[in-house]
């Protein structure tokens, strides 16, 4: 599975996570990060500004 996000130059670091719902497990074993030039087109929604700041949905 590949990610691919814009990331503004002014960024001092990049959070992630995983949520896993129910029994299992998850393995991220094999993560990378890497640079890719602005051809490579980002993947899902663009947000712009802070969504859901009321854990209402």
């Amino acid at each position: 599975m590949e990610i691919v996000l814009d990331v503004v130059p002014q960024a001092r670091g990049i959070a992630f996570g995983v949520l896993l719902s129910g029994a299992g497990a998850v393995d991220i074993s094999g993560l990378t990060f890497e640079k890719v030039g602005t051809d490579v087109p980002t993947t899902g929604p663009t947000i712009t500004e802070p969504v859901n700041l009321d854990f209402s949905s």
